[in-house]
């Protein structure tokens, strides 16, 4: 029962933070043009791949 608590626990802070990330991607792209959308996203999937990264250390 815990293997499955702990799944729940890591999809809700993976998707939790897709949840907040994603829309600072996309604000980010429109609000500040000149540095486009290819950092945004690069800056988001960095951020997600470390999170990703961090949680298979610990676990």
């Amino acid at each position: 029962m815990w293997i499955l608590k702990a799944g729940v626990l890591y999809f809700a802070i993976v998707f939790g933070a897709g949840f907040v990330i994603g829309p600072i991607r996309i604000l980010g792209s429109s609000l500040v043009p000149g540095i486009g959308n290819r950092v945004f996203t690069s800056i988001s999937r960095k951020a997600c791949q470390t999170l990703n990264f961090g949680r298979s250390l610990t676990g």
